[in-house]
């Protein structure tokens, strides 16, 4: 009997590391605008969950708080349930509310800003006893770059 529960207590430890060694990444990949009232707008953000682990991955919902240009949006919430096969991804449509009266205040600076980085900030809840963290920072674009492609020589020099 104590055989059995050792080996129970493995198992299960060893099929739960997976995904500790391998958490999923959670990338922005794309915001519409939803429902716009006089105080509120809903903005429909579409996350990438990346299972980065050859099994399959559960996930019940989350929590995120996303910041354009270090202006926090707000808060989107999810209860939609997905199951990610492994190495693979999926996409979860979160809604924000974004509170006009605040965003207005700050929109000035996002229409002169240089760059333009997203922050995400949050938790996937896993099905069992995991949930995952989800930091994610990133830069979409930036004007002080030159992004015209370089162009070489046939000796491979500028």
């Amino acid at each position: 009997m104590n055989r059995f529960v050792f080996l129970l207590v493995c198992l299960l430890i060893t099929g739960c590391s997976t995904h500790l060694n391998n958490p999923p990444r959670v990338t922005l990949a794309d915001m519409t605008i939803g429902d716009v009232t006089v105080f509120e707008t809903t903005v429909e953000v579409k996350l990438r969950i990346a299972n980065r682990s050859p099994e399959p991955l559960s996930i019940r919902g989350g929590r995120f708080d996303i910041s354009l240009n270090g202006i926090e949006l707000g808060e989107g919430l999810s209860r939609d349930s997905v199951t990610i096969p492994g190495l693979d991804s999926r996409e979860l449509v979160v809604p924000f509310q974004v509170s006009n009266l605040t965003f207005i205040r700050r929109i000035q600076r996002l229409v002169e800003a240089s760059r333009f980085e997203y922050s995400l900030d949050g938790k996937l809840f896993g099905t069992g006893f995991y949930d995952y963290s989800v930091e994610e920072n990133n830069l979409i674009w930036d004007s002080n770059v030159d992004s015209r492609p370089a162009r070489y020589d046939r000796y491979g020099t500028l």
